[in-house]
């Protein structure tokens, strides 16, 4: 087994460029190249392109970015085309779709590339020497979550929107879980798992719609691309004046709405629950071109690195209670130092022992 190395991550500078799509690659310039799903989901995607470009504007290397679209059935393909394109000689990509699979698969049959794979599960093998896997313990950010909507909630009643049940998915929420529970043992948690589709916000709509109807009054939306349907729920409930609020995904989505075209749907947003994937993409790639990293390894990222947590912007300290931002740092200083264990999907022995202790919190 690869040895599994813990890296502190750097803070990335956001930047925004672009690349000829027929800049041809030559022997002393990296060419990197991002495939993905769609951009623009304010959250993950964009969180990770803001990541690579930053790596390639430091380093002189040429970028570009292959927007898939939704449908997984063509990755195989446009994968293959980039490939065979030899126009690039980085490839990076998400878990998503199959893409994880599709990277380790093509890092053991094209030896002369190197490829980036992130937000992969932490029992991944790397058995490629020019392939390095990037996971995260997404559980210690949704902990911190779970507790803060513990604490802000004044029904006792919260929720948490997952576009899909997948396994890092079910890590957040067990991490989410326990964080409301250790706060309130009593608490009932909503869950609602979408059809499947990250961007689904309509869908998102629909199944906040409800918990909202039954009384619930913070809700984390662990699906950044389809978090506006949450939003605009609790914006037009009345927001905070109406005691409702709404925790972001990813990216501090507060401030990224804040700064788009649709600024109103951020007033609801009290938080996010912050992953870092651009920083942990800058750090991982700085330290293998330093020589302190090596390649054909899976790197860790979590509360100690700084690639998650709470977004603690001017919103948040403006609008949560003095006393509850002073019980979050001391939450997140016992996470960070080990003296709350927190627990992980991935610690599990089956899907059914999650099921279990799913069914002790959530209504």
């Amino acid at each position: 087994m690869k040895r599994l190395l813990v890296l502190f991550a750097a803070v990335a500078v956001l930047v925004s460029c672009s690349r000829s799509a027929n800049q041809e690659t030559t022997a002393e310039t990296k060419s990197v190249v991002f495939l993905c799903s769609t951009l623009g989901d304010m959250g993950f995607l964009d969180n990770a392109w803001e990541g690579i470009q930053k790596i390639c504007d430091s380093n002189g290397y040429t970028k570009t970015a292959i927007e898939m679209g939704s449908d997984t059935s063509a990755y195989q393909a446009a994968y293959l085309d980039a490939l065979d394109s030899k126009k690039y000689n980085v490839f990076i990509t998400a878990l998503t779709g199959g893409l994880g699979d599709l990277t380790v698969r093509y890092a053991a049959e094209f030896p002369e590339y190197q490829f980036i794979v992130f937000d992969v599960s932490r029992t991944l093998q790397v058995e490629s020497s020019n392939l390095v896997a990037l996971t995260y313990r997404q559980n210690e950010g949704a902990y911190l979550g779970g507790a803060f909507a513990a604490l802000m909630t004044k029904t006792g009643r919260i929720g948490i929107y997952l576009h899909a049940e997948s396994p890092i998915l079910n890590d957040f929420a067990t991490g989410f879980y326990q964080g409301a529970s250790d706060i309130n043992p009593n608490i009932r948690i909503y869950t609602a798992y979408g059809a499947g589709v990250s961007g689904d916000s309509a869908r998102s709509a629909e199944l906040t719609n409800v918990m909202l109807n039954s009384g619930v009054d913070v809700i984390y939306g662990c699906a950044a691309s389809s978090n506006p349907g949450l939003f605009q729920n609790i914006l037009d409930r009345g927001a905070f004046s109406s005691g409702l609020y709404a925790i972001g995904s990813d990216f501090d989505q507060w401030y990224r709405y804040t700064n788009s075209n649709s600024p109103a749907i951020a007033q609801g947003v009290i938080t996010s629950v912050v992953k870092n994937v651009g920083d942990s993409l800058v750090t991982v790639w700085t330290n293998l071109e330093n020589g302190s990293l090596s390649w054909g390894n899976l790197f860790f990222f979590g509360i100690t690195e700084d690639s998650v947590g709470l977004a603690k912007n001017e919103y948040y300290k403006a609008n949560v209670p003095a006393d509850i931002q002073a019980q979050m740092e001391t939450i997140e200083t016992r996470v960070r130092s080990g003296e709350i264990k927190v627990k992980s999907y991935f610690d599990f022995a089956n899907h059914e022992e999650f099921v279990s202790f799913a069914a002790q919190t959530r209504s």
